[in-house]
């Protein structure tokens, strides 16, 4: 994961935001007055952070286990 996420740049990130199709279906947690740019930062902040603690459990040889549903 660490690997993965290591290449992921902000430019790329803002590229493949699709704020108005998340808007559109209602996506968690934005509101109707939202704006795209306010909530790109929000993300772009939280996935910084994620990013560096998959580079800190990959430094120290730690697993990470993850459940998606």
């Amino acid at each position: 994961m660490a690997s993965a996420l290591e290449g992921i740049e902000e430019a790329w990130l803002r590229e493949h935001y699709p704020f108005r199709q998340m808007m559109e279906e209602g996506i968690y947690p934005l509101m109707e007055d939202d704006e795209a740019e306010e909530f790109f930062d929000y993300i772009y902040m939280y996935f910084k952070a994620i990013r560096e603690f998959y580079q800190q459990a990959s430094a120290s040889a730690s697993c990470v286990v993850f459940y998606i549903s």
